[in-house]
């Protein structure tokens, strides 16, 4: 009897102990449960969520294709301006979607925001800017849309690579120099700017960029500014000029087949070549005053501005300032169409590259970075497009571009 009640007292506590355990694996379970089925929950609002981003930046991309070029809008919730936002809101209120405050809204900048100007060391003002840029009242910073960095380090800065567009070999690109709503060119000053990739960072900023060959030199033997040696790099013409199309002044020494250097006279610029090789992006480069030839009236990576001239089909010039101030509406046609190679760091005399050193590829670069600057804002040739929608708890973005179509394809027999 005693051997029996001894076993039915262990039997007891082992019971209670089994019990605990399995109470505690039961309620493990649950939490588990419950846990999983909230995340399953999370999963599904996060996914929707993003999906309405997602439909969000789609009547941004309509909007922007109804609206006038260069049209800026910032629509959060139900909007008077643009009937789209109001049907989309009331189809998700008929899913359950609680819209009583703004669930879903869009950006889409076409053009610079007057509290987004850039400026530069070298450049007396501040500038509206091609890519376009815009201000964050969140972020209380202004934002670029260029395609050379993902986001500013510097965001006031128009040197941040965040404010350039890379291009690339055939890549070719329409700017339209207007803002639509405004009727017609609404500017008088233009920068446009040209510069290798960044070679090497400092503080965030670039320190130095690529040298391209050729390299700016005054040596007889020197490639630079020689027409068959410095080739185009970009081919650029204006559309839309009283005239016609307006093409780079393009003479040359006949005997030592050279551009010929820029001249100055009474604050006037005479330049009779304003093609765009390679030497003269790099002559550009550096501070005004500070080069061999542009250098003495350009720099700070200025290729072009309103004091140089184009041509017209009749070989008739103007200056930029008077086609950009002759009430037309303009477009700037670029497109990269010769071979992008970086200067030989080895190379102290600036000599023509060899045969073997033009094929050789380690020498290649892949793209270049432009930018525009102007006094009044211009339309940027790829709208950006920003959606964004909460529901509950998660907030999602959704981000897209809108290109305007190239509508010239120009031939450029010198490249060949």
């Amino acid at each position: 009897m005693k051997n029996s009640n001894n076993n039915s007292g262990v039997s007891l506590i082992v019971a209670t102990i089994y019990t605990a355990v399995m109470m505690l694996v039961i309620a493990s379970l649950a939490q588990v449960t419950i846990a999983t089925i909230r995340n399953i929950g999370n999963f599904n609002f996060s996914d929707m969520t993003q999906y309405l981003a997602y439909g969000t930046s789609q009547i941004a991309d309509q909007f922007a294709h109804d609206n006038l070029v260069g049209a800026n809008a910032k629509i959060g919730g139900s909007s008077e301006t643009y009937v789209e936002m109001d049907e989309y809101i009331k189809f998700l209120e008929k899913f359950g979607v609680d819209c009583t405050k703004p669930c879903v809204g869009f950006r889409v900048v076409g053009s610079s925001e007057s509290d987004a100007k850039v400026s530069a060391s070298g450049l007396n003002t501040s500038y509206y800017s091609v890519p376009a840029a815009y201000y964050d009242d969140a972020e209380k910073k202004i934002i670029g849309t260029g395609s050379a960095a993902e986001e500013c380090k510097n965001p006031a800065d128009a040197d941040d690579p965040c404010h350039w567009n890379k291009l690339y070999l055939n890549d070719a690109t329409e700017i339209p120099l207007y803002v639509e709503n405004a009727g017609a060119t609404p500017f008088s000053q233009i920068k446009i700017r040209v510069r290798s990739p960044c070679g090497e960072f400092k503080d965030s900023k670039c320190g130095e960029n690529v040298e391209l060959y050729p390299k700016v030199s005054s040596g007889k033997n020197s490639p630079f500014r020689k027409i068959d040696k410095d080739k185009i790099l970009i081919y650029w013409q204006m559309l839309g000029g009283e005239k016609g199309t307006v093409f780079a002044m393009d003479d040359y020494n006949e005997k030592t087949k050279e551009r010929p250097v820029p001249k100055q006279k009474n604050g006037v610029i005479t330049d009779e070549n304003t093609e765009i090789s390679a030497g003269r992006v790099n002559d550009a480069k550096g501070p005004a005053g500070g080069g061999l030839s542009l250098g003495d009236f350009l720099g700070n990576y200025v290729v072009l501005d309103e004091k140089y001239s184009g041509i017209y089909l009749n070989k008739d010039s103007i200056k930029f300032k008077d086609l950009i101030e002759s009430k037309s509406q303009l477009k700037l046609y670029f497109n990269l169409v010769g071979t992008l190679r970086r200067e030989d760091d080895n190379d102290d005399a600036a000599l023509e590259f060899t045969k073997y050193q033009l094929n050789d590829s380690t020498y290649f670069l892949p793209y270049l970075e432009y930018q525009i600057l102007t006094d009044e804002p211009i339309a940027d040739s790829r709208t950006s497009l920003f959606g964004w929608a909460e529901i509950a708890d998660f907030y999602k973005e959704s981000e897209g571009k809108r290109t305007f179509p190239v509508t010239t394809q120009p031939f450029v027999l010198g490249n060949l």
